[in-house]
């Protein structure tokens, strides 16, 4: 068990922070000592003026507000009722049975852990003290606790054990299935305290592996002007969706100032395995025949490829982590021959004057599309232009999104630009009250598309566009409220009110 102790001015904020985990369905309040009623038949405000009435007895107290928290090992195995024991004890312990305290279990973490509300303020006025209490009072109770309840010990875990939650809770993130916040500062430290990395670019490649990319703002910005820098969660095609997090609101406060010191260390740190990455890797570049034979090679010895793509989905740099000894070198750091450009011109095969021109053509007809506009009036204008859409099945079970000319083989066809696929990612629903939440592409409108593009030859893009119409009419997401059923509502509403 792991026993913290903070002081604070704030009795307050406490109860709010944790009133509002309960009403998230992620806390509860297992037990107000001292209020004289059940928890559940109390609310915020007079849990609050409970407290009130007590610090009232000493307005010149600066630090008013105690608050315990108790974390216990993921396989610690504790009920509801086996924790109210362990927090009550815990508060005899420490000297604070007197008092009233609010107990709340929140379970918003992997761990276990125990949140106690609590006033330093005496019923006399007088104030506890606080110089000596953590040494000599709250770590021997936190020891006693382990032993009288046969709780894991907190010694010996140590850094060990923290280095081991950090990698199990490290797992590409999705939005709207983790607090943005909590999870992306998660993330960073992991990765800082884990990863040798020498520049932004790097620690963007790791951090794109879950999800994450720190953005220093775009060239002459007020963000990169004033060298400030955010971390934003990234959607299914690599868009930022969610809130951003500012660098200094994370704990390390990871700033560009910061990063900049790290990296100067960190680049030191990594020499050592440059030879083993080089080795790896050229052996892969000479004996492998396609980037995918040359990613599951490399792969075989913990080492991942990412390709760093720019606008129209141009590669522009690689960079190769290794998750077994945790460092990054971008390809060029490591040897010329192995840069994104060398690579790709070894690896991957031949194009054709089909596939040529269809790469200009795309880039041409999508740097003329408004996405401003309606789905029905854009896929219009392409079927005009004979753009044509298609879908296959990739290895790992996701769609792929290619485009031509409607006269060119599919083989021939490039890859769908990520602008695109966002846009056909939003005609698949999102709700209309949430704009940042990126919807995914629903499997309908993969199979819609798939069966649109058969049809193409037999009656034209006037049936794609009607048939998708329709495809899009019944795979709105259960969240989502069509547009125009809105207006309509709107629409009878107004005429109620006349």
């Amino acid at each position: 068990m792991v026993a913290k102790v903070i002081y604070g001015c704030d009795l307050d904020g406490l109860i709010r922070y944790n009133e509002a985990k309960v009403q998230e369905g992620t806390g509860i309040c297992l037990e107000a000592s001292g209020f004289g009623a059940d928890p559940d038949a109390l609310n915020a405000l007079q849990k609050s003026r409970r407290f009130q009435k007590i610090t009232s007895l000493n307005a010149g107290a600066m630090r008013n507000a105690v608050h315990f928290v108790l974390s216990f090992p993921p396989e610690e195995m504790l009920s509801p009722e086996r924790m109210i024991e362990i927090a009550q004890r815990y508060i005899d312990l420490v000297g604070y049975g007197d008092q009233p305290a609010l107990i709340y279990q929140h379970t918003d973490t992997a761990h276990p852990h125990l949140h106690i509300v609590t006033t330093n303020i005496r019923r006399d006025g007088t104030q506890m003290p606080e110089d000596w209490f953590i040494r000599d009072v709250a770590e021997p109770a936190r020891k006693q606790i382990e032993d009288e309840f046969a709780l894991i010990k907190a010694e010996g875990r140590g850094q060990r054990q923290g280095e081991q939650n950090l990698s199990l809770d490290a797992e590409a993130l999705r939005y709207g299935h983790q607090e943005t916040k909590r999870a992306i500062s998660n993330i960073v430290r992991m990765v800082i305290a884990q990863y040798k990395f020498a520049s932004l670019g790097d620690f963007n490649a790791v951090l794109r592996q879950y999800n994450i990319m720190a953005d220093p703002g775009e060239s002459g910005s007020k963000r990169r002007d004033v060298d400030g820098l955010v971390y934003s969660m990234l959607g299914p095609h690599g868009e930022k969706v969610g809130r951003q997090v500012n660098a200094s609101a994370i704990h390390e406060r990871p700033t560009m100032k910061v990063l900049r010191q790290i990296f100067s260390v960190k680049e030191e740190q990594r020499e050592r395995f440059r030879g083993r990455v080089t080795r790896i890797v050229s052996d892969a570049v000479r004996s492998c025949s396609s980037l995918e034979s040359f990613c599951d090679e490399i792969g075989r010895f913990g080492i991942k490829a990412h390709f760093h793509r720019g606008k129209n989905d141009r590669i522009f740099g690689l960079t190769f982590i290794d998750t077994h000894t945790r460092v990054v070198f971008s390809g060029s750091d490591l040897r010329k021959d192995l840069g994104a450009a060398a690579v790709l011109r070894k690896l991957s095969p031949p194009q054709t004057p089909d596939t040529a021109f269809n790469g200009v053509y795309v880039r041409n007809v999508i740097a003329r599309t408004d996405f401003r506009r309606t789905p029905q009036s854009i896929l219009k204008a392409w079927a005009e232009q004979g753009l044509f859409i298609h879908v296959s099945q990739g290895k790992d079970g996701k769609s792929q999104y290619w485009m031509g000319r409607v006269d060119t083989p599919t083989d021939a066809y490039v890859r769908m630009p990520p602008r695109v696929r966002a846009w056909l990612a939003t005609m698949a629903g999102a709700p209309s009250k949430a704009r940042h939440r990126t919807p995914q592409p629903t499997t309908g409108i993969a199979r819609a598309l798939e069966r649109f593009g058969r049809q193409q030859i037999r009656a034209g893009w006037q049936e794609i566009v009607k048939g998708t119409q329709d495809a899009l009419d019944y795979t709105y997401t259960s969240n989502y409220t069509p547009h125009h059923f809105l207006t309509k509502k709107k629409k009878k509403k107004r005429q109620r009110r006349l």
